[in-house]
């Protein structure tokens, strides 16, 4: 598993304070006009595109971080198949050549 980094920590907090405080005027906004308002309609879908951002945020993190990780796997698998054909062909060239002598 991959460790966290700052990144993803301060996107955490920032996401958590967004929640909070936009929860928080939104009450605000509620109490000072006592209805539902336009103003209040339209900070309450703002405030869910912007939670829904910082959601898709977090999972593109994620998705990069396991795909850098799925690369570097394969790269060691290509690495340890193109060092085993190299040993291969070395050890066919060196018989082959013992075969000439």
């Amino acid at each position: 598993m991959a460790k966290t980094n700052a990144f993803e920590i301060i996107l955490l907090l920032v996401g958590i304070s967004a929640a909070y405080l936009g929860f928080k005027f939104i009450n605000l906004l509620f109490l000072a006009d006592g209805a539902l308002s336009w103003n209040m309609i339209l900070a309450i879908f703002l405030w869910l595109i912007m939670l829904l951002l910082f959601i898709l945020m977090s999972l593109q993190v994620n998705v990069a971080k396991n795909q850098l990780l799925e690369i570097q796997r394969i790269a060691k698998v290509v690495e340890e198949k193109l060092s085993i054909a190299d040993r291969i062909f070395s050890d066919h060239e060196q018989e082959r050549a013992r075969k000439r002598k």
